[in-house]
């Protein structure tokens, strides 16, 4: 159990008492089946698990139990971002449905670049969203959770057995955040699990609720970032300014040249630290320094002093702020409360310790369906609706040519008609 290897290993820190803490307020969290990749998966994954229904795979660097810990921690934080509220049922039916649907997977190699890599990129894989997460840069006790600052939220159902998520409170304590910015007893590695988890999640939501999280310029948080960015441009077209420095005014651009409007990559990217900024995972200074060049909003409320030059999130893009941290409206379900711990308790059946992940990885999976991916950024743009297409062009210049053509020999008809007439009989 992770809150007990936190509690053995740091039993003195502020790290060993907020995992005694969360034992005591939540129990135990049991950690998944991990079950040898189907055929049709294993030449790209070695072990396989379910969360929610949505895959995990193993590659075979990250298959061994010295990595184990690290593979349980991305299957906690999944199960924790699909149900924050630890409930065992999801908490956005539509989104989940998509993933399941869209057969969401989340890639693990044991490093971002080598072999196993390039066979994943090269390879032709079983259909379905793919979103990679390299074992190295997984970080259990990263200070980039409250939890692992010393700052344990507190989850109380108010409606009791059968309660929706209309009666499930949730009190982050965000008023101790500002004291622990420069949190000792925690790791400053960061943790990618979180963001690499919530993209997968935000695609699903996108393709739902495409008019709230759309993952282009029209859409409300697309139009919100746009805003964000200001005059500080994109690396993908080479306009990238540093919104940390004095030469652009906005707060939020993408450096990574590989990171496109055009495949949904930036707005992807610009919820996520939105959604991050708001739940505290952006608040301290070390990771500050290391997101300033893409994110400055890192402040989360007003009532938090920023270490300068961050800014406030709430008072620096207040309908983005909003957006995020509306978490009971229709298409809102699915934003996460909070920084997840990595140590889900949701159990099934009354409490009855059946963990919901693991449950249908072996041979008789059905291979998934082809999922329709969105236009790749080097396709020609749609032609619109009243423009013509290139064959609609020819057809039309056709037809023209072949109207001036029998006009013509109508008049050469008539004309001809009337010489005739003209003759003595």
């Amino acid at each position: 159990k992770l809150q007990f290897l936190y509690l053995i290993a740091h039993p003195c820190t502020m790290l060993g008492r907020s995992a005694l803490l969360l034992l005591l307020l939540n129990g135990a969290a049991a950690d998944p089946r991990w079950l040898p990749a189907p055929t049709h998966y294993k030449h790209v994954c070695a072990l396989m698990t379910e969360v929610f229904n949505v895959k995990i795979c193993l590659a075979e660097s990250a298959a061994d139990l010295a990595h184990r810990n690290k593979a349980n921690h991305v299957a906690h934080v999944l199960a924790q971002v699909i149900d924050f509220d630890e409930d065992s049922l999801v908490d956005d039916i539509r989104v989940h449905q998509k993933m399941v649907d869209d057969n969401s997977i989340v890639y693990v190699p044991l490093r971002c670049y080598g072999e196993e890599v390039d066979k994943y990129n090269d390879i032709a894989k079983p259909a379905g969203r793919w979103q990679m997460l390299c074992a190295e840069k997984v970080h259990l006790t990263a200070c980039d959770i409250p939890f692992n600052r010393g700052v344990a939220g507190v989850k109380t159902v108010v409606g009791g057995e059968g309660a929706d998520k209309n009666d499930f409170k949730y009190d982050d304590k965000r008023a101790e955040w500002p004291a622990k910015v420069d949190a000792a007893g925690c790791s400053k590695d960061y943790d990618a699990t979180f963001e690499h988890v919530h993209h997968l999640v935000t695609e699903a939501a996108a393709r739902v609720y495409p008019t709230v999280w759309g993952l282009n310029f029209n859409s409300s948080a697309g139009k919100e970032l746009a805003i964000a960015n200001g005059n500080c441009g994109w690396a993908f077209n080479g306009s990238y300014v540093d919104p940390s420095s004095k030469e652009c005014k906005g707060y939020f651009a993408t450096k990574d040249a590989g990171c496109r409007l055009c495949d949904g990559c930036v707005v992807k990217k610009g919820i996520t630290y939105a959604v991050m900024a708001y739940i505290g995972g952006l608040y301290t200074n070390h990771r500050f320094s290391k997101t300033k060049g893409e994110w400055m909003a890192s402040t989360p409320d007003a009532s938090m002093t920023p270490t300068p030059p961050s800014r406030v999130f709430e008072t620096t893009s207040p309908a983005l702020y909003k957006l995020v941290s509306d978490f009971t409206s229709e298409g809102h379900l699915w934003l996460p409360r909070g920084m997840p711990t990595g140590g889900y308790t949701g159990t099934r059946n009354g409490g009855s310790g059946t963990v919901a992940w693991g449950l249908r990885i072996d041979e008789a999976l059905p291979m998934p369906h082809t999922v329709d991916d969105e236009a790749p950024c080097n396709a020609a743009p749609p032609a619109a609706d009243d423009d013509l297409t290139s064959g609609e062009v020819v057809a039309v210049v056709f037809g023209v040519i072949l109207f001036f053509l029998l006009i013509a020999a109508f008049c050469l008809f008539r004309g001809s008609g009337r010489h005739a007439s003209s003759e003595p009989l």
